[in-house]
């Protein structure tokens, strides 16, 4: 028989439980080194729009923001031509995409940009990506996100990919040594941090003694 305390831990744990997957609910993406890869960002909602701004928010230690285009579904409307404004400080991208013309028919869906970045971090990082603001001239509430691995989330954890080499294995020394103060690149064996530990690992993963560290 079901108390009513009983009744309350059940309501309590329930709760916890969808707190922390709304909370958890982002995407991952596993990027090789050095290599371009591009996100694109969509509306929440399908909406009929004619100006849009965005400010995305990434970590420019480890990514390199390349370049941004209109969406193809937006380039495809007769009635407007668009054009996209880029202003880009401290790890900020801030987009803005402007209709050039005069007609009552707006664009109507939820696709609008199609950003790349380069995966610059070394091997091991991660790198987050995050659409934090959106403002429509036509509509007071709306959001965006990145559609990824057939979802729309707010945020994209990038895993910097690569082939351990002996040269991590002395940035791994370094940091270990506290000759810098980045703390969790070089992270081979996954506990979330980087020390001694990790660069015996990687020295053992070059000398093919076990399995490479940051393969996807």
């Amino acid at each position: 028989m079901t108390t009513r305390n009983n009744f309350i831990k059940l309501a309590i744990l329930t709760a916890s439980v969808f707190a922390v997957s709304e909370m958890s609910a982002w995407a991952e993406m596993p990027v090789k080194q050095g290599e371009q890869f591009t996100l694109s960002v969509f509306l929440n909602q399908e909406a009929e729009i004619e100006n849009v701004d965005m400010i995305i928010r990434f970590d420019e230690k480890l990514l390199k923001f390349t370049d941004a285009v209109i969406s193809e579904k937006m380039s495809e409307n007769p009635a407007y031509d668009y054009t996209l404004l880029e202003n880009i400080a401290g790890g900020e991208l801030k987009l803005s995409i402007q209709a050039q013309g005069h007609s009552e028919l707006l664009f109507a869906g939820r696709e609008t940009a199609d950003i790349r970045f380069t995966a610059t971090g070394c091997p091991g990082a991660n790198a987050v990506i995050s659409v934090s603001e959106v403002k429509c001239n036509e509509i007071d509430s709306i959001s965006g996100g990145f559609y990824v691995n057939d979802s729309l989330q707010d945020s994209v954890k990038v895993k910097i990919t690569g082939t351990a080499e002996l040269r991590h294995a002395v940035a791994a020394l370094q940091i270990a040594a506290g000759f810098t103060d980045v703390k969790l690149y070089f992270d081979a064996d996954g506990d979330g941090k980087t020390g001694v530990h990790d660069a015996v690992f990687i020295l053992q993963a070059v000398a093919e003694i076990r399995p490479q560290p940051w393969t996807e």
